[in-house]
């Protein structure tokens, strides 16, 4: 009992020596994004806003980080205010070779790449269908050899039941991120800016990713109810180099039968399989104009296969889009200006379809400040890189 006494006791003093020199720290954080946008076809137009987050994150104990983020932008539409994100982050392994992170709460799955809603070098993304990211669970993050492999795993609620909590399903995705070249400045961001624009050597990272969503249903108030899938596989490409940036992904989505023989993917619930993905490539002219203006160009596509419990229905939807991004302060503060053309969509719609010539305009602005208990209250940018020991803003 003596023995075990002494060496809890030097444990505990070896941990108090490691925080010695640790600081709690807490901060504010935010983001907003106001864009205007427009059908040229039929001159419709508004203005939105497509985020107003806020939110508070910090440490109060070593190794123990805590964020959380709520959404304001439904406001005008009624809806209220939504929590993104509310989760505690143990740090428990950090050697110079590996670190290791958990995260629990009300969180952001990672089965495509990390990023936040103003990463991201396109204002429309609506053609391409993957699982739901904003999710309540727990997920693994871990780190070898300075950004050259990550691997993300995480167990959540999926979707489950959408009104009676039932039988609830859960969403397990795994991805491994490989950075051969240039991970010591691993960006994932959308276009070329920051770090890898300053260095110009060559930054590329595979991305692979897989999950399993379980659903179930009911048609009796919860009093019996029908469970089924959904399997998922992505892979991406980010490769980045002097101003040049490109970026491609491929995702395939399968969708289990329901006992009726009809299926459920998809945004109107009739989807068996679809797969597609799209492809974009810029460049930083900040060498040619003397500051940091992104031409881009992108082109997408997508197949959907219905099954309604008569057979098979194949449908196409294709499109290209060309704009630019303005980086007055990296992704912190930016202005995208995009117009994007339908080549092709075969989709069945009940309403009004998605626009055949949009053109839109947005502004993002990201804002941050961290106050240490034992110093005065600093600059503290939002984090942007997905690695296991920074924040990670969705």
């Amino acid at each position: 009992m003596k023995k075990i006494s002494i060496i809890l006791g030097l444990l505990l003093m070896a941990g108090l020596a490691m925080a010695a020199d640790f600081q709690p720290w807490v901060g504010v954080r935010g983001s907003y994004q106001a864009v205007f946008h427009t059908d040229l076809l039929d001159s419709a137009a508004a203005f939105e806003v497509d985020r107003a987050r806020i939110g508070v994150e910090g440490e109060w104990i070593k190794d123990i980080y805590f964020q959380v983020e709520a959404d304001a932008k439904n406001t005008k539409k009624g809806k209220g205010t939504e929590l993104k994100v509310a989760f505690i982050r143990w740090s428990f392994l950090d050697m110079d070779t590996f670190k290791g992170a958990v995260e629990f709460g009300a969180l952001t799955t990672t089965f495509a790449r990390g990023l936040s809603g103003t990463e991201y070098a396109f204002i429309n993304y609506d053609i391409t269908t993957v699982p739901e990211s904003y999710q309540y669970g727990v997920q693994v993050k871990g780190n070898l050899m300075n950004n050259f492999v990550e691997v993300i795993a995480s167990v959540s609620d999926g979707e489950g039941l959408s009104t009676i909590n039932t039988a609830k399903g859960l969403l397990y995705v795994g991805r491994v991120e490989i950075t051969p070249l240039g991970s010591e400045m691993k960006d994932l961001r959308e276009g070329n800016t920051g770090k890898t624009l300053a260095s110009g050597a060559p930054m590329l990272s595979i991305g692979l990713a897989a999950a399993l969503d379980n659903k179930a249903k009911t048609d009796d108030l919860g009093y019996t109810s029908e469970t089924y899938n959904s399997s998922h596989l992505l892979a991406d490409v980010t490769f980045k180099m002097l101003g040049f940036s490109i970026f491609g992904q491929f995702v395939m989505n399968s969708y289990d039968a329901l006992s009726d023989g009809t299926y459920w993917g998809g945004v109107n619930k009739n989807v068996k399989e679809s797969s597609g993905g799209f492809v974009q490539v810029g460049y930083n002219l900040k060498d040619v104009v003397g500051f940091e203006l992104e031409p881009m160009v992108k082109f997408e596509m997508w197949n959907d296969v219905l099954n309604e419990g008569y057979g098979d229905v194949d449908t196409k939807k294709q499109d290209f889009a060309v704009g630019f991004n303005w980086y007055a302060h990296g992704h912190d503060f930016k202005m995208n200006v995009e117009y994007r053309h339908m080549l092709k969509d075969e989709n069945f719609y009940f309403g009004k379809p998605p626009a055949e010539d949009y053109f839109g305009f947005r502004v993002t602005h990201k804002f941050g400040a961290k106050l240490s208990l034992a110093s005065k209250t600093e600059s503290k940018p939002a984090s942007t890189v997905n690695t296991v020991d920074k924040p990670v803003e969705e």
